[in-house]
């Protein structure tokens, strides 16, 4: 993982980090001790790039969030009656086999209402549009080696409540807040039978 990448996504309240294979059964067990995990799967043919999104967070009624970028100016935004999600690319690397090239980008899809007014009839009527946001300031990425893995989670700055990491990564719980965490596992497969070849 790129240094300034990981340096800029644990101000914004993001930590993230590669695993190695050799951690996996921990990691797994881990997630085996918690039926309210989820698991999405995505697959993509060869040399074509692949993407799901997460919902992290639905219903929102109104949030503002704040962050910094690489050139170290802050950034704000509000947005009312939305959703919370993360999109999630990943395409195989071409220069090194069985690597996996991740990335991950904030999204708030986010209610637009407008109202349209009709001369003739004088009748009022309100449209409400499904508008998008990507927050690209975020630029997670990563080059996973084959059988390694990719952890997402909220870091110390997260305890903001405007930062990127409390609005995609924590979500409140019962006695106190609770942390999301992120495993993304690629693993490449082989499309030819190499018993085949000539």
């Amino acid at each position: 993982v790129d240094v300034g990448i990981h340096d800029l996504l644990d101000k914004n309240g993001i930590r993230i980090g590669l695993g190695r294979d050799l951690d996996w059964r921990y990691f797994k067990g881990l997630l085996g001790k918690y039926p309210s995990s989820r698991m999405s799967q995505g697959r993509t043919p060869p040399g074509k790039e692949g993407y799901v999104e997460l919902p992290m967070r639905t219903g929102v009624a109104e949030q503002t969030i704040f962050g910094l970028d690489d050139q170290g100016q802050v950034w704000g935004r509000s947005f009312e009656r939305c959703d919370d999600l993360l999109g999630v690319s990943f395409i195989a690397s071409t220069h090194h086999p069985g690597d996996v090239i991740v990335k991950v980008c904030p999204i708030v899809r986010g209610l637009r209402r407008y109202y349209r007014v009709s001369a003739i009839t004088n009748e009022e009527t309100q449209i409400e549009l499904v508008h998008p946001e990507h927050l690209y300031n975020m630029r997670l990425e990563a080059v996973i080696p084959l059988n390694d893995f990719l952890i997402v989670a909220p870091s110390k700055q997260a305890r903001l409540s405007t930062s990127m990491g409390q609005t995609f990564l924590m979500i409140e719980g019962k006695a106190e807040p609770v942390e999301r965490v992120l495993v993304i596992v690629p693993r490449a497969f082989r499309t030819d039978d190499p018993t085949t070849a000539e």
